[in-house]
């Protein structure tokens, strides 16, 4: 007869009846102690009564936002010098105070606002095998629920984060977390994140690449490549990788080869895989010099050395062989 269960929360031996009825019968790396369970409920208490969630951008908001960035027209902001200029460095991140890899490599907490490389979330989960598993930063359990999601989320657009404002867009293109599909109300909250963060911020250049393709594929506004031009524009001159990509892929696709080229050189000498992947492809087909390929991949290197880490290496392996098992 089992005499004693370990608590999940605290790792510690209690007898029978230091647990309720419910958490006893559950496996135990599931298990809380009453104590355990008290504590999480009256925190979860004092932060559902510390903050209420904020209204939405309002219509009138959301219409001078729009006609005050449909205003601007990439010819009238932007110069080839700013354009093609290097971006600044990206952020670092929040744990191993390396700079950040690639978007699919990185993690927004929406406990703390703090953004965390895989290497670092890696890292904590092999040290915390069972949940719940905590914030790799701020240590806050993670969330049970999509609805706790939500008020930690939140509480972060309380602040004015604006990768909140950005993920908030997302949650509602995408009609996930409880949130109805609405084009309208996402491209409200990725203007809020535009007109909150610094033009280089995580935030705001995401956000300008999420209206970049809205612009792109027609999704809630009329379809306007000058436009999706623009914000990918103003994306890449703050360091998204992926709005530098779009842009050399789409002058490229246009006949445009030089300038499509051009775009990518820039993206891969700032360590992003497709674009150094491109730009061999445009030195074997005669659109990229000898010279202009050998600086790109001295650059490229060079940036991908800045990010490495054991940790992340890590972290790399592991996920390839879950997508070589056929789940990610």
């Amino acid at each position: 007869e089992i005499m004693g269960k370990t608590c999940s929360d605290c790792d510690v031996l209690y007898s029978r009846s230091s647990f309720s009825r419910n958490q006893w019968l559950k496996e135990d790396r599931h298990s809380r102690c009453k104590d355990c369970v008290a504590e999480s409920q009256s925190r979860n208490k004092k932060s559902s009564t510390s903050s209420r969630p904020p209204p939405p951008p309002t219509t009138t908001n959301h219409q001078s936002l729009i006609q005050s960035l449909s205003s601007l027209s990439c010819a009238d902001v932007l110069s080839d010098e700013a354009l093609f200029e290097r971006p600044p460095p990206g952020e670092d991140c929040a744990i191993c105070f390396l700079r950040l890899p690639g978007i699919t490599e990185q993690t927004y907490n929406e406990c703390c606002g703090k953004m965390v490389c895989s290497g670092c979330i890696v890292a904590d989960l092999d040290a915390h095998r069972s949940p719940p598993f905590p914030c790799a930063f701020c240590r806050i359990p993670a969330p049970m629920s999509g609805k706790e999601c939500m008020f930690r989320l939140n509480k972060r657009i309380v602040a004015k984060d604006s990768m909140a404002f950005h993920q908030m867009g997302c949650f509602y293109n995408e009609g996930i977390m409880g949130l109805p599909l609405s084009c309208k109300r996402s491209m409200e909250y990725w203007l809020r994140a535009i007109e909150i963060g610094p033009a280089s911020s995580l935030g705001s250049t995401r956000a300008h690449c999420s209206i970049a393709e809205a612009y792109e594929n027609g999704e809630g506004v009329v379809k306007d490549m000058d436009k999706a031009i623009h914000h990918y524009s103003l994306a890449a001159m703050g360091g998204n990788e992926q709005a530098r990509f779009n842009l050399g892929a789409f002058y490229c696709n246009d006949g445009d080869n030089k300038r499509g080229m051009k775009h990518l050189m820039v993206g891969a000498k700032t360590g992003d895989d497709d674009s150094m992947k491109e730009v061999r492809r445009g030195f074997l087909s005669g659109h990229v010099t000898k010279d202009e390929l050998a600086d790109t991949v001295l650059a490229y290197n060079e940036s991908n050395d800045e990010i490495k880490s054991e940790q992340r290496d890590i972290a790399a392996a592991e996920k390839a062989m879950r997508m070589a098992g056929g789940y990610y």
